[in-house]
């Protein structure tokens, strides 16, 4: 089915555009860049939903368990975003740790998606 395959495709391009944020200090200069990042909550919500979308259509195949953890990661990144709202150094770091853990099960679920 090619719709899950765009969906993905789109999650992709929604979780480049979230790890961004990472480097938004590298181009404080670059105003489109400061632009684009400045959606970082919408991105993530949207990809969220669309992973989810994703995952239903994609249906009951070998990748669908670590793309259930890879949800499921984004889903607690997300919730604790929201309840914990800080600034703080020590919950970005935290944020960011988890962020980075989830690009990286996303690109062991598109390995294992591809392989099998």
């Amino acid at each position: 089915m090619l719709l899950h395959k765009i969906i993905a495709l789109i999650c992709c391009i929604l979780l480049i555009l979230c790890i961004l944020l990472l480097w938004k200090n590298k181009f404080t200069g670059n105003k489109v860049l400061l632009k684009i990042t400045s959606f970082h909550q919408i991105y993530a919500f949207l990809l969220l939903v669309l992973a989810l979308i994703h995952g239903i259509l994609a249906g009951n195949n070998p990748a669908m368990f670590s793309g259930k953890i890879a949800w499921m990661i984004l889903l607690l990144i997300i919730l604790f975003a929201y309840i914990i709202k800080q600034n703080k150094p020590k919950w970005k770091k935290i944020h960011m740790a988890l962020s980075i853990i989830f690009a990286g099960l996303v690109i062991l679920h598109i390995i294992h998606a591809i392989i099998v």
